[in-house]
């Protein structure tokens, strides 16, 4: 009988520590999901910081920071298993995040995400089928469809080639910027839609492109500027008034630290400007573009 009560005794007790803890435990899940506007976060101003340390930025690796045009989905790649995936949050009416789930989830590596300029196609790089290591990289899209996403599609010649073709950015009017090695180096070509397609193709001039690579191009929607990596870091030209992209220079120590900075975009409503250093995501105020005029 003694057993029995000690036993109903010990039973009761951890009962009532589980019920003591379970209120703990559902508040450490409910502090984990932000809140608001860009996730939640403090807006930087003219000093880069961290976006979104311990939610986004995390000791994995992180790169690409991509917002949709409403501001309520939230896309970047992290590296999972020695493979790049792209994860993508959720903000509901409340506005609150969802935790980031993998938006195609297959065996390839994907990166470099990009909306299209509605909304409703995301644009990305991936090495899919993945037959062996090193295959070339090219530019698919998925479309919005009730339910969520549709099946990847690649895009076509010319805008992919034998050759890697990366990093995909767009103009308001859809004019399609990104990165290609089929003359060699990694340069910076441009696309004009004919009735909605991609027909031609257009290598920018030697104000952008060098003899060495350029990579990772950010096009302003109103194409007044251009972003993009090179071998010194972090660059910007700005459209000259004949319409032609003047020589391009340098962003200063306050983007360019080490020589690890890359994927530069600035945000859908043009407020911050993002990057990656050391594998995390920065952003600071996008205000610091017209230093550079």
């Amino acid at each position: 009988m003694k057993g029995n009560i000690s036993y109903f005794l010990c039973l009761t007790f951890f009962v009532y520590q589980c019920s003591q803890k379970t209120p703990e435990k559902n508040s450490k899940e409910k502090a984990a999901i932000a809140i608001g506007n860009y996730l939640g976060q403090e807006p930087p101003g003219p000093e880069p910081k961290l976006f979104a340390p311990g939610i986004v930025s995390t000791d994995s690796s992180e790169l690409n920071a991509v917002f949709s045009p409403d501001g309520k989905e939230f896309l970047f790649s992290r590296k999972i298993n020695n493979r790049l995936v792209i994860l993508l949050m959720e903000q509901n009416e409340k506005g609150e995040w969802g935790k980031p789930i993998e938006l195609i989830n297959d065996l390839s590596s994907k990166a470099d995400p990009y909306y299209s300029p509605d909304g409703n196609r995301i644009y990305y790089v991936s090495n899919k089928p993945k037959k062996s290591i090193g295959r070339p990289h090219s530019i698919f899209y998925i479309e919005r469809v009730k339910d969520g996403w549709g099946a990847p599609v690649k895009m076509g010649h010319p805008i992919n080639s034998e050759a890697n073709e990366i990093y995909p950015s767009f103009t308001n009017d859809g004019t399609m910027y990104f990165n290609s090695n089929r003359d060699g180096n990694k340069d910076i070509y441009r696309s004009v839609p004919v009735d909605g397609k991609y027909e031609n193709i257009e290598k920018l001039g030697d104000s952008i492109n060098t003899q060495y690579d350029e990579g990772d191009v950010y096009i302003d929607p109103n194409e007044e500027f251009i972003i993009f990596n090179s071998k010194d870091g972090i660059k910007i030209s700005f459209m000259s008034e004949d319409g032609k992209w003047l020589k391009s220079k340098l962003m200063g120590k306050g983007i360019n630290l080490n020589g690890s900075e890359y994927t530069p975009i600035v945000s859908p409503d043009g407020k911050y400007f993002f990057f990656t250093r050391n594998n995390d995501l920065y952003w600071v105020s996008s205000k610091i573009i017209e230093d550079y005029k």
